[in-house]
């Protein structure tokens, strides 16, 4: 006969050991499990707090530094909803639980948090949160936008940014036309670029143009400075732009020409061009002067 194999079952000992042993491990197990669902939860309240701050924040500053209803400075609120707000220092004071669209409505699965807006004058030698300057007396302005939750362990987050109200001297043309038209150079058969060369102490804020020329010549496509658009048209045939067109993308800053810069300016026409073709290019900005640049481009 085959030689029964010895078996044995689990003892009592065996359990009361293997009872011990889950007794020691699993609350360890638990805590580690339970503070990393509290850290992820952390995560997701600090992620919001900082989305509600960052909106909040692009919607005050694209807004006017002053009151541009107003013929003298002022500070405060002077209209009564938020969606009317035109100025950044209306925004002072705002608070919200929870935080609310910009047209009022509350954002009801946020009841957890709060936003708060500080707006300050301060002094571009020392803006510091706790010296501010009076209302109103100063052409630079701190904003502090402040989210606090409730959720998970608490806690709250601050960004804050400054502006200043922009100046433009009282000059006729901002750039050097000699030296922009000098710089005007063909990319492609559609793409021709110029140099916009700074001729000024302090820097311009690009609003319009004008195009036309001498010469066989399409529909614009676009402009671009420095890379970034600043107009888009919708022609698609052989005619230029007639009159003065208004500039229809890009922020203050992508527009400004800095003192002593020259951005590239980029034009795309609609189709292919040939042949010589003078162009002159009327750029006029916020302060009312403009610049006229005429330039010859054999394509």
């Amino acid at each position: 006969m085959p030689e029964a194999r010895n078996r044995r079952g689990a003892t009592l000992i065996d359990t009361v050991m293997a009872v011990i042993l889950l007794g020691v491990a699993i609350p360890p197990l638990t805590q580690l499990f339970t503070e990393v669902a509290a850290h992820d939860a952390d995560h997701t309240y600090q992620g919001a707090a900082l989305g509600f701050a960052e909106a909040m924040l692009e919607e005050i500053v694209s807004k006017a530094f002053e009151d541009p209803d107003l013929p003298t400075r002022s500070f405060g609120t002077e209209e009564g909803a938020r969606i009317d707000f035109d100025d950044i220092d209306d925004f002072d004071g705002l608070s919200n639980t929870p935080p609310t669209a910009f047209d009022g409505a509350l954002l009801d699965d946020y009841g957890g948090f709060t936003r708060s807006v500080t707006v300050d004058n301060v002094t571009s030698g020392d803006p510091d949160p706790l010296t501010p300057a009076g209302d109103g007396t100063t052409d630079l302005k701190r904003i502090r936008v402040t989210v606090a939750w409730t959720g998970g362990k608490g806690g709250e987050l601050t960004l804050s940014t400054l502006r200043a109200l922009l100046i433009l001297p009282d000059i006729s043309s901002p750039l050097d036309e000699a030296a922009s038209a000098a710089s005007a150079a063909v990319l492609d058969s559609t793409t021709l670029t110029l140099d916009l060369v700074s001729d000024f102490s302090t820097y311009a804020l690009l609003e319009s143009f004008e195009l036309s020329s001498v010469g066989a010549s399409s529909a614009v496509k676009y402009l671009d400075l420095a890379t970034k658009p600043i107009w888009i048209g919708s022609g698609s045939g052989v005619s230029l732009p007639t009159g003065v067109v208004p500039l229809n993308k890009g922020t203050p800053i992508q527009r400004a020409i800095l003192q002593g810069s020259s951005p590239t300016l980029e034009c795309g026409f609609a189709q292919a061009q040939s042949g010589s073709v003078t162009y002159t290019l009327v750029l006029h900005f916020t302060n009312g002067s403009s610049s006229t640049i005429t330039f010859p481009i054999g394509w």
